[in-house]
């Protein structure tokens, strides 16, 4: 794999995450968060997806690793690399969670949706079990439609 489809997997990897990351915190943050010692401003949702972002690089790096493949996302995914990622997803989503209520950074309200048995949100480990592997995906296929577009398309000269 050339060093041109990495560079451009990994920017079309951090700005889809980030998009997703962004539109899904301005969305739920209003609904079901009350906000402590957290500002809920559009900078400090930019900064959490920021956030999202490395941790959409983490847990692809960690599946890369358990793959043994840089590109692992490009094909068809085990078995393994689910169980990997939705089991890693979920606990970053909850120490985040657990972290975040512990320092009073912020709190549910009344409609939020917990986790059965628990004190934590089933929206941010949602966020990250479904927006995660759609970024992956997603991702992907922007990677390979650009690379399919004839030399001289994208509008830049050599």
């Amino acid at each position: 794999m050339g060093r041109d489809v990495r560079r451009l997997h990994a920017l079309a990897l951090t700005v889809v995450a980030f998009l997703l990351h962004f539109t899904w915190e301005n969305i739920q943050c209003p609904l079901f968060f009350k906000h402590g010692s957290y500002d809920a401003s559009l900078g400090s949702m930019a900064m959490a997806s920021l956030g999202d972002v490395v941790i959409t690089w983490a847990l692809y790096a960690t599946v890369a690793g358990v793959s043994r493949r840089w590109r692992w996302s490009a094909q068809g995914w085990s078995g393994r690399q689910w169980f990997t990622l939705i089991g890693l997803a979920i606990a970053i989503a909850w120490a985040i969670e657990v972290r975040a209520l512990a320092n009073h950074r912020w709190s549910y309200k009344a409609l939020t949706p917990l986790l059965p048995g628990t004190n934590v949100s089933v929206i941010p480990v949602l966020q990250l079990l479904v927006l995660t592997p759609l970024a992956f995906w997603l991702a992907d296929r922007l990677v390979r439609r650009l690379k399919a577009l004839p030399a001289g398309a994208s509008g830049r000269s050599r």
